[in-house]
């Protein structure tokens, strides 16, 4: 496996919290999946502001152009992944997600 790059986001949750159209916002980086998830869960600015440190480190990392609605993030029990819409992608990506307190954090590392 040879690593093609590197990337990291670190997203202030207060940005979402003030979204003056929080939901409208979302559509505009998340696939309806994810929103269906964000619905689910506990706290949906945390959700919606990881996801979008995530999706920011993946297009960060990656060699190419990418946009929001080419990459999906999912859970795999109790990891989470990255899956492209592109089915001619095939790079493995290494995820992390973090958050504390209004941060959320995520670091990707990108190999072919």
């Amino acid at each position: 496996m040879k690593v093609v790059g590197i990337g990291v986001d670190l997203v202030d949750m207060q940005r979402f919290i003030d979204a003056r159209y929080f939901e409208r916002a979302v559509e505009f980086f998340l696939m309806p999946s994810e929103i269906e998830e964000m619905h689910k869960s506990r706290d949906k600015v945390q959700f919606a502001a990881s996801r979008f440190a995530a999706k920011e480190a993946v297009i960060k990392a990656f060699p190419g152009m990418l946009q929001y609605h080419d990459i999906q993030i999912v859970k795999k029990g109790d990891k989470i992944g990255v899956q492209f819409e592109h089915a001619n992608l095939s790079h493995s990506v290494f995820l992390s997600i973090a958050h504390e307190l209004n941060w959320a954090i995520a670091s990707v590392i990108l190999c072919v």
